[in-house]
């Protein structure tokens, strides 16, 4: 009976595909991107982008705090989002608004939880929040 060994990408023959071996293979090597725990959030530019500009400087380590978070979080629904952060809002098609240094400035995330991935839409503050729809808004750099 075979056994089966999972290959890394280091490996430019087998492309990090899985193989099957005809014997006991003495070491099995998984990808260091399949042990990666928390979300996996896209894009941090985006929001590295907003607290560079000099009016929104003041948001940085709020926002800082915020990706931290959420990158060793496990979430696995909006029930577990709420759960670590009260003050979020759940608002359909899989998004969240989060409150960001005491509310002065929103951001909006949709989640593929199945996959751990966080998906920056918007970042800004409460006013101009209120000029977007947040079910649909997704903001570019």
């Amino acid at each position: 009976m075979g056994s089966f060994s999972i290959l890394s990408r280091a490996d430019p023959q087998h492309q990090g595909k899985l193989e099957k071996t005809l014997r006991p293979h003495p070491l099995v090597t998984v990808p260091i991107w399949d042990y990666d725990s928390g979300m996996h959030v896209v894009s941090r530019a985006i929001l590295v982008a907003f607290y560079r500009q000099p009016q929104y400087a003041d948001s940085q380590a709020a926002i800082e705090a915020w990706f931290n978070i959420a990158t060793k979080a496990e979430w696995r629904s909006p029930a577990d989002v709420k759960a670590a952060f009260g003050s979020a809002s759940i608002v359909g098609n899989n998004r969240v608004v989060f409150n960001i240094k005491g509310n002065d400035y929103r951001l909006i995330v949709a989640f593929a939880y199945k996959k751990q991935w966080a998906y920056v839409k918007f970042i800004g503050t409460h006013k101009q929040y209120d000029s977007v729809d947040a079910a649909t808004v997704d903001q570019a750099l």
